[in-house]
C-alpha cells in the first residue's frame, strides 16, 4: 500500500507561556529544558532547504502494517532545533501511541542537522510544529 503525504506545512510555533527567564531568553520548554525563542530573525534551516525536508520525510516514513480504518488525517509534531542545529525533543502533540505518530516522530528524530536559528547574530534554541497531512493514495 502506498501512502501520500498530502500536504505538508512548516510553521514556527508561537507559544504564550508563564515560565520566561530572567534573561529573556524564550519560554521554558519542559521535556527539554531549553530556553526557546518565540520570535527569532533568522529562522532554522533543514540541509537543502525546505523541499529537501519534504522530501526526507516523504522517503523515510513508512506507513506498513497500518490498517486503513485506523487512519490519522493529521499529525502534529513538534520538535526544537537547539543552538547547535541538533534535532531535539521531538513528540507527537495528539495521539501520541498511534502507529502513525509513532512514525513520525522517530523519522523527525533522526533529521540531520540543521543551521540553527538566529537572533542579533547570536545561535538560538527555536521550537517548529509540523502538520503532516496522510492520506492512503488509491
Amino acid at each position: 500500500m502506498r501512502i501520500f503525504l498530502l500536504s505538508f506545512i512548516l510553521s514556527l510555533s508561537v507559544f504564550s507561556s508563564s515560565q520566561i527567564d530572567s534573561t529573556n531568553q524564550g519560554e521554558l520548554d519542559t521535556l527539554t529544558g531549553l530556553y526557546v525563542s518565540e520570535i527569532v530573525e533568522t529562522s532554522p534551516e533543514f540541509p537543502g532547504g525546505h523541499s529537501a525536508m519534504i522530501k526526507y520525510i516523504f522517503e523515510n516514513i513508512s506507513f506498513q502494517g497500518i490498517i486503513i480504518d485506523d487512519w490519522l488525517s493529521v499529525v502534529y509534531i513538534q520538535f526544537i532545533i537547539d543552538k547547535l542545529g541538533k534535532v531535539r525533543g521531538v513528540r507527537a502533540l495528539l495521539n501520541k501511541d498511534h502507529p502513525i505518530a509513532i512514525n513520525c516522530v522517530e523519522v523527525l528524530s533522526k533529521m540531520p542537522d540543521w543551521t540553527p536559528g538566529k537572533n542579533n547574530g547570536e545561535p538560538v534554541n527555536v521550537k517548529y510544529t509540523i502538520p503532516l497531512r496522510i492520506h492512503p493514495q488509491k
